[in-house]
């Protein structure tokens, strides 16, 4: 039997964007969550509607709305990339508890769940089941992951240099970002394609940490979308760097967040 989140009263809603070339596995992403053992009281699909031309949203997504009351389709005619999963839900449900997906992704039945118990014993923080432990100054490729051991004797892993992968599922707690770090002309500028970092920044600026779910589901399943419509491929187009960049530019904009992560000696 499917339990309803029942996170006392806070409404708790499912982001997710998408774009044409990526569109055909968004079906499968929502089927996951509706399939999972605790459903959302919403979950959102978030397109700039304008993208699809002729062809329009395909139809299975249409059908998967019809069919299920708690999923729906809405618009947003800003062009913000990945950061289409998160912003337009902050402005539609400020009260809420917003948890990000990505649409290539089938996730673990239990992923919603777990996220929301941690979320009653730690309501403050940004809550991720994949998570790495920052190195400023560092390539972003030797920043570490969270595995399994790292919770084996201390489950909860508190640091402003924990930084969430969006790709597993993320937590955001009502009003955990920066208000003012929600410009789109400011991310769009400083941090087009790196919205995990700026987010991350966002929480950290309003000190909020980030906290990785013990043993949580890091390795979720992929739903075999080419490499080359990976945000992740972009980041590092070309031999670029553009996370470890992406930092740089975030803490000399705002240094309150460079002190912040050098005041933290966290080590896994």
């Amino acid at each position: 039997m499917k339990m309803k989140s029942n996170v006392p009263g806070q409404q708790v809603v499912v982001s997710l964007t998408s774009f044409p070339a990526a569109i055909s596995y968004a079906a499968q992403a929502v089927r996951s969550i509706l399939n999972g053992s605790v459903l959302p009281d919403k979950i959102v699909l978030y397109l700039t509607f304008s993208q699809f031309g002729t062809e329009g949203i395909p139809q299975e997504l249409k059908s998967l709305s019809e069919q299920n009351p708690i999923f729906e389709i809405r618009d947003y005619d800003k062009d913000i990339r990945s950061y289409r999963k998160l912003i337009p839900a902050l402005a539609d449900f400020p009260e809420a508890v917003i948890i990000t997906i990505d649409d290539d992704v089938a996730y673990h039945r239990h992923m919603l769940r777990d996220l929301l118990r941690l979320h009653e014993a730690m309501p403050n923080a940004v809550l991720a089941h994949r998570a790495k432990l920052m190195k400023p100054g560092r390539p972003y490729r030797t920043w570490r992951k969270y595995r399994w051991y790292h919770f084996l004797f201390k489950k909860i892993h508190v640091s402003y240099r924990n930084i969430q992968t969006g790709v597993g599922g993320v937590l955001y707690p009502p009003h955990a970002l920066k208000k003012d770090m929600l410009d789109v002309s400011l991310f769009t500028q400083i941090a087009p394609t790196t919205d995990d970092i700026w987010f991350w920044a966002a929480a950290v600026a309003n000190d909020i940490p980030v906290v990785p779910v013990p043993f949580g589901y890091n390795k979720p399943k992929g739903l075999k979308k080419p490499r080359e419509l990976s945000l992740k491929t972009v980041n590092f187009k070309a031999g670029t760097d553009r996370n470890a960049a992406a930092l740089k530019a975030i803490v000399e904009h705002f240094p309150e967040v460079g002190q912040k992560i050098a005041n933290d000696t966290k080590t896994h």
